[in-house]
């Protein structure tokens, strides 16, 4: 799912907002800021920024998937 703002400040605090609390994240290099939350084993989130475009990429009952081959098919799709 994608969400485009009107400017890139609006588009950062909402990436801030989705960083879950008290759970260990991974930060990838995917777009201006990314990170992956693998707290559930079954369950991985991944959410990006890309300028004013935020992109969250959810693999669910899923144990072996990769969230970050989706990611970066999708941030190709997305303006520089």
């Amino acid at each position: 799912m994608a969400m485009v703002f009107r400017s890139i400040p609006a588009a950062q605090a909402v990436f801030e907002s989705e960083k879950p609390a008290n759970k260990t994240v991974s930060y990838l290099d995917i777009g201006n800021e990314c990170f992956l939350d693998t707290s559930v084993p079954i369950n991985k989130e991944l959410v990006f920024r890309r300028n004013n475009v935020v992109e969250w990429v959810w693999l669910q009952n899923d144990k072996t998937g990769d969230p970050e081959h989706y990611a970066r098919i999708v941030l190709q799709k997305v303006a520089p």
